[in-house]
């Protein structure tokens, strides 16, 4: 059991922030209730708390008790004093990776932790304890701290929360004030007992070094780290995440932004993300020209006429542009993992033309007019319903960029297809008096008897 130790923190994050004003107790031994005080007052601990082990963490005016993970110091972190509280501006409306990791300079084994706190609309934060700094990520056990309006809070049946374990163990009795409003948490920390407090009620408890915690990790994103379900010594950390969608290209392009205001060699995760989904753009434009220019070369040479051969590119130009436009609509945007429809998309489409104009062309009929056979449509149906249906399986995933990725098939596998069996056939009809095939360009036009007679 470590020596006494007690502080208290006052916390703002406004707009996007998760914490907003706290008021943070820490006790090493017994637990020891602190006195009301007004959130945003300045702190000073009481003779009757510091005797019993309390010690403030923040006193509304300095930040000595803290520094930045894997740091000696707060250099890099975005973090201020602000009316009394330990504020994080809100960054044009996205946080920052690297400058939103606060943790205690002191370490602690068994404690009594008690904050008061606010959260914006849309926030999204939490209170860590356990925490090492032997990844390089900050890891640890979270009390979560989320607005209702974050789409994180509607995840994993309740278990990222407020006051949940975060993605390990809900808080289903947990009734938070609405924001802008102040709540007031608590963490205790005795041997390997836990216990999660919101608002003056216990609404969690767990045991650690269990097999029931076990089994709950092993159902969560920690299932991979060591010891997870173990008490360990470590320290105390603030955080807080944007709430911005990650996978819109504008709001990654903000996130990084505003990283490059504070180091413009700054990497990470988020720079490296945003760095790749760049470059596998600009890879995937470069190719998709490639691509086209392929597609109509081999039509073109399959073809041998110039008209015919754009009337084969007809359901490759009409569907992706059908494509956008239906993805438009349903608010699908392209990202990382459903780019790779593209390629899939335009092999279709030109498969889909380059057969029905070949058809078209061998069939023929005495006076010049050209018609399709009802083998051609239905083996063009055929090809592209076990098309639809096989991309559409991916519609099961639950991973977001796989989900999308089989929508974005799905979508335009359909508008190549409807291209393919309505608007190709109708421009096939119409032109059919001046579609002549490849081997009618090469053989001279001569009657029965004239070839009887040669």
């Amino acid at each position: 059991m470590n020596a006494p130790v007690q502080k208290t923190f006052k916390l703002t994050l406004p707009k996007i922030a998760a914490l907003v004003a706290a008021v943070l107790v820490i006790l090493a031994a017994s637990p020891v209730h602190s006195r009301a005080q007004a959130p945003g007052a300045p702190t000073t601990p009481a003779s009757a708390e510091k005797s019993a082990g309390w010690v403030l963490l923040f006193d509304g005016t300095t930040t000595d008790a803290w520094r930045a993970y894997k740091k000696a110091d707060m250099s890099g972190l975005r973090w201020k004093v602000e009316n009394g509280c330990l504020a994080l501006p809100s960054g044009e409306g996205s946080d920052t990776l690297g400058q939103h990791d606060l943790i205690t300079k002191q370490q602690f084994d068994d404690f009594e932790l008690t904050w008061d706190w606010r959260i914006a609309t849309g926030g999204n934060s939490g209170v860590k304890y356990f925490v090492t700094e032997k990844h390089d990520a900050a890891i640890g056990h979270e009390y979560q701290v989320i607005d209702g309006a974050h789409e994180d809070a509607r995840l994993r049946e309740g278990r990222r929360q407020t006051a949940a374990f975060y993605d390990v163990l809900a808080a289903p009795d947990a009734r938070a004030r609405p924001a802008p409003s102040f709540n007031t948490g608590r963490v205790l920390v005795k041997g390997n007992h836990v216990e999660h407090w919101l608002n003056g009620t216990k609404v969690l408890e767990y045991e650690l070094d269990t097999d029931a915690l076990r089994a709950k990790i092993a159902d969560s994103k920690f299932k991979d780290i060591a010891d997870f379900d173990k008490h360990i010594r470590g320290h105390l950390l603030l955080q807080v995440y944007s709430r911005l969608d990650p996978w819109d290209r504008p709001s990654q392009a903000r996130f990084v932004e505003d990283l490059r205001t504070v180091d413009p060699n700054v990497t990470g995760q988020p720079v490296v993300a945003y760095e790749s989904t760049r470059l596998i753009e600009k890879s995937f434009r470069i190719g998709l020209a490639y691509a086209f220019a392929l597609v109509i070369g081999i039509a073109a040479l399959m073809i041998r006429r110039v008209r015919e051969t754009a009337l084969a590119m007809v359901p490759l130009i009409l569907g992706t542009l059908w494509t956008v436009g239906v993805m438009q609509m349903a608010g699908l945007s392209f990202n990382l993992v459903n780019v790779w429809a593209l390629p899939l998309i335009i092999g279709s489409a030109a498969e889909y033309g380059v057969n029905i104009v070949l058809r078209a062309l061998e069939s023929r009929v005495p006076g010049g007019g050209l018609r399709l056979a009802r083998s051609t449509v239905l083996g063009v149906v055929y090809n592209g319903l076990t098309t639809i249906a096989g991309f559409g399986s991916l519609l099961v995933a639950h991973h977001r960029g796989v989900w999308s990725l089989g929508l974005l098939l799905v979508i335009g596998s359909a508008m190549t297809l409807a291209a393919s069996l309505v608007v190709l056939p109708t421009l096939v009809s119409l032109g059919g008096q001046r579609l002549r095939s490849p081997a009618e360009n090469q053989a001279p036009a001569t009657s029965p008897v004239t070839a009887m007679a040669s």
